[in-house]
């Protein structure tokens, strides 16, 4: 009882100064801290699957991988790409893309990976 009651004062008190943060932005300021977040979250989920996808998506494991699981890795891997390039179409686009090359260089050649593993294993 007393950890739970520990984790909730946390909890307010880090929801109280997120609030307190957010009191003096606009509304499109607070969808773009979120949309950096959300595919901040996006990219971190990504490298982990990227770390194990030697041992998830090898030739030898294609048999374990039912085919929906394998349609929804085909979504996300084709959206990110798609978004990766969509990013590069505008000026405060490429910004954020160039940010996220320098910080994660190798995901370009992660996506290509997962696709031509996809691709294998249709």
């Amino acid at each position: 009882m007393e950890k739970q009651s520990k984790m909730e004062k946390i909890g307010r008190s880090i929801a109280s100064r997120l609030s307190q943060a957010g009191q003096g932005l606009t509304k499109g300021v607070k969808k773009m801290v979120l949309l950096v977040a959300v595919v901040g979250v996006g990219i971190y989920c990504l490298l982990l699957i990227a770390g194990n996808s030697q041992h998830m998506l090898s030739r030898s494991s294609i048999s374990f991988v039912e085919l929906s699981e394998r349609k929804i890795l085909e979504q996300r891997v084709n959206g990110l790409s798609s978004y990766l390039d969509s990013l590069q179409q505008s000026a405060s686009g490429k910004l954020e893309y160039d940010s996220l090359m320098r910080v994660h260089p190798h995901l370009l050649d992660s996506i290509r990976e997962w696709k031509a593993t996809l691709s294998q294993m249709r």
